[in-house]
């Protein structure tokens, strides 16, 4: 197959795949940042199964205790905040 054939292979299976020196990449994937600042555990918990049911493919989380501007906020550390969700989505 020559590589114009190849690169012409935009579309398969519903996913965008691209050729590049007759290597295709990897699918392109999408995740959702959400920021836990001033959010309960159970509003994130809605969020993340939200973007789980529109097709995201991850949720991204903040790794600080400190928000610029939103310092007042309660706020969820993030690694015990990851396992929580991905036990539940």
């Amino acid at each position: 197959v020559d590589s114009r054939a190849r690169a012409s292979q935009i579309v398969r299976f519903g996913r965008v795949i691209l050729a590049a020196k007759g290597f295709p990449m990897r699918p392109l994937r999408f995740g959702l940042f959400l920021p836990q600042a001033g959010l309960s555990f159970e509003e994130v918990c809605a969020r993340a199964a939200m973007a789980e049911r529109v097709g995201f493919d991850s949720v991204w989380l903040v790794d600080h205790f400190w928000a610029r501007g939103l310092a007042d906020l309660d706020h969820l550390e993030c690694w015990t905040l990851m396992s929580a969700l991905a036990a539940r989505t």
